[in-house]
């Protein structure tokens, strides 16, 4: 190479990562940074990543050195195939191409991996893209064949353009090739094209099973967790106005359990104590530890290997599968509904700065849909199914709805607009939300309660029309409430008051429940048993227990817990450079909690223990941990031996 072409070269592959570093950039401002993944921004600018970037560094780095591979990978291929096209025509050339453009994909599937990765599942790293990479559905297949064709028209038609431009006598399979710049110009097409690829293999939604095992005899199975909704905000258990009459109609066909607890106040643990049948300490997928480690079974792994079709539908990273928390395994299907092209990101931020639009980053009713025509191409294959949905729109943040008279944004609503963003900020003195305030953003919690039910209410609708719902297993529940300004809280951190414990549940499943309303205080630990007894599969003592004995399952244990994990870091990631002056210490203590008869024992960390007789005081108002220790002591010795008789292992 003479020096003018080294220096061509090196301008080109310059060229390539910026190109690299720009979709970086662009996929970091108009995706990372929505309000709908502000729970990240620990993960974003002060959490370290891999090797101990933060991760825009990270991102930026991995994208400059993806366009960079890609140039070098291009220019291989590009030199391969001026070898081969003269004999072979343009097969080689397309085959080549696509190849091409699936390594690109397969590069940017495995940095999105990398790029969340924490301190906590760096080990598994090399088992989840494994995983990844082995990962085959025909959805994956159908995005692989669209961008496969997508690369073969773009290289046919910038060989057609230099066809006139170089070679206007006429066209043969030796007569093809592509001029410096059309190479870079198809090279900047492909990898943006490969960037969308996650989006494109994402819509395709009939997946044939994965399994040969047969299970015809067994009922469907839909888990539909309404996201950040507590139980004392549903008129079917006593609320004040008509929040969810679709819920309420559901409730009276089925099981209404009144007094359903989580064990966790946030949505990784809660979740994945749903899916796994243990307690927070025992799964150990919690701040600090954000991923379920592969030892432990999930629900869909284990319906899965009794020949049930799996798939999941989640609005939130926390339970989905690209961020790879572990959540999305015996799924032979999983779809981050909160994920969107990045064309249609960035017409939302363009539309919210410029139009001041506000953008309702929720996506319930794409949710139902999607699961709507995956049960469409599913249903009557003669296998049963289970689907999951996790639905956000009670999550913050929040938006007016038409329901319950609040539609539009008045100057009172955008007032609560910062915390409504990032309730974390509430802690801060210039963000401290009034009483009429905190109000309002009750109001929009329930407007959008009432949504979520309006979609519910279309969900069973569409079940009854396909004839399957009464062949399906149908729980209803949520995996933590929310604090509006209850002992000065707000969110669904830093406490485990019941205002965040207490959700609703409901069953229904007219072949082996019988409506009822249920007293007995249940934990929705173990729904995972429930289950596995309504579907015929025997869990730890070899028994077939159905009908009424899977209610009998949720409410075998006399003692409720709940366990929370200390989130300081998380809440200095979140609040950041706002946080001058705020006293974190408060916030920086592990809790657990015991409930037994009338009394609530919550232990600290830091030794500000706290004891409610809650039947008495259920907003838990009153402290009674000076007027009654002997209590206190007692509920203390009994976590304790429940700790110590629930049987835990290392896996971190």
């Amino acid at each position: 190479m003479t020096g003018s072409q080294h220096i061509t070269f090196l301008a080109r592959v310059v060229a390539a990562a910026l190109i690299g570093a720009l979709i970086g950039l662009l996929d970091f401002f108009l995706f990372e940074l929505q309000g709908n993944l502000t729970v990240f921004r620990e993960y974003v600018l002060y959490k370290p990543s891999l090797f101990g970037l933060s991760l825009l560094s990270f991102q930026l780095l991995s994208f400059t050195a993806l366009g960079i591979l890609s140039f070098v990978l291009f220019s291989s291929v590009w030199w391969i195939l001026r070898k081969l096209v003269h004999k072979r025509g343009t097969l080689p050339l397309l085959l080549l191409s696509s190849a091409t453009l699936a390594l690109c994909m397969i590069s940017l599937r495995v940095v999105s991996l990398l790029r969340v990765a924490s301190p906590d599942n760096r080990l598994h790293l090399a088992a989840r893209i494994l995983l990844i990479l082995s990962d085959a559905n025909w959805g994956q297949a159908c995005g692989v064949v669209i961008l496969i064709v997508g690369s073969a028209l773009l290289v046919f038609w910038a060989s057609v353009l230099e066809r006139f431009r170089v070679r206007p006598s006429g066209w043969s399979g030796s007569g093809l090739s592509l001029s410096p710049r059309s190479q870079f110009l198809l090279l900047s097409l492909l990898t943006v094209v490969s960037f969308f690829s996650p989006d494109i293999y994402s819509c395709y939604l009939r997946f044939p099973y994965n399994s040969e095992k047969e299970h015809p005899k067994a009922p469907n199975v839909l888990l539909v967790v309404l996201d950040t909704v507590r139980a004392d905000h549903l008129s079917c258990y006593g609320y004040g106005r008509l929040t969810t009459p679709n819920i309420d109609r559901i409730s009276r066909q089925g099981v209404l359990f009144l007094n359903a607890f989580s064990p966790s106040p946030w949505t990784l643990p809660s979740h994945a104590s749903m899916f796994t049948g243990l307690y927070p300490s025992q799964h150990q997928a919690d701040w600090g530890h954000t991923y379920l480690h592969e030892s432990f079974p999930t629900l869909a792994e284990r319906l899965r290997d009794l020949g049930y079709q799996t798939v999941g539908f989640s609005e939130n990273a926390y339970v989905g599968r690209c961020l790879g928390f572990g959540l999305d395994r015996g799924f032979a299907a999983f779809l981050d509904t909160w994920r969107r092209p990045l064309v249609v990101r960035a017409i939302g931020k363009v539309a919210t700065q410029v139009f001041h639009y506000k953008e309702r980053l929720e996506y319930a009713e794409r949710s139902i849909g999607l699961l709507e025509r995956w049960l469409s191409n599913n249903h009557n294959r003669g296998k049963p199914f289970f689907a999951f949905v996790n639905l956000m729109a009670a999550h913050n943040p929040r938006y007016p709805r038409s329901a319950l008279g609040s539609g539009t944004w008045t100057q009172e609503r955008l007032a609560t607009e910062p915390v409504n963003l990032i309730s974390e900020r509430y802690y801060l003195p210039h963000f401290r939300l009034t009483q009429q305030e905190l109000a309002i953003t009750v109001d929009l919690y329930d407007s959008d309660i009432s949504y979520l039910d309006a979609q519910i209410g279309n969900l069973f609708s569409f079940l009854e029309k396909t004839g399957s719902l009464d062949e399906t297993i149908v729980i209803l529940t949520s995996d933590h409430g929310e604090n509006f300004g209850e002992h000065g809280l707000l969110g669904h951190q830093f406490c485990l008051y019941n205002t965040l414990l207490r959700v609703p549940l409901i069953l229904r499943y007219p072949a082996l429940l019988k409506p009822e309303r249920i007293e007995k205080r249940v934990s929705t630990v173990f729904l995972f048993r429930a289950l596995a007894t309504l579907v015929g599969d025997p869990v730890g003592d070899g028994s077939d227990r159905r009908g009424s004995n899977a209610c009998g399952q949720l409410q075998s244990q006399d003692l409720i817990v709940g366990e929370y994990s200390n989130g300081i870091d998380h809440l200095r990631g979140v609040v950041g450079d706002e946080s001058v002056g705020l006293d974190f210490s408060m916030f920086d203590r592990n809790l657990k909690c015991i409930i037994q008869g009338d009394y609530k024992f919550i232990w600290a960390s830091n030794g500000k223990h706290e004891l409610y007789q809650i039947v008495t005081d259920p907003a838990e108002l009153e402290n009674l941990i000076e007027e009654e220790p002997d209590r206190a002591r007692a509920l203390h010795q009994l976590l304790n031996s429940w700790e110590l008789s629930t049987p835990k292992k290392l896996v971190f």
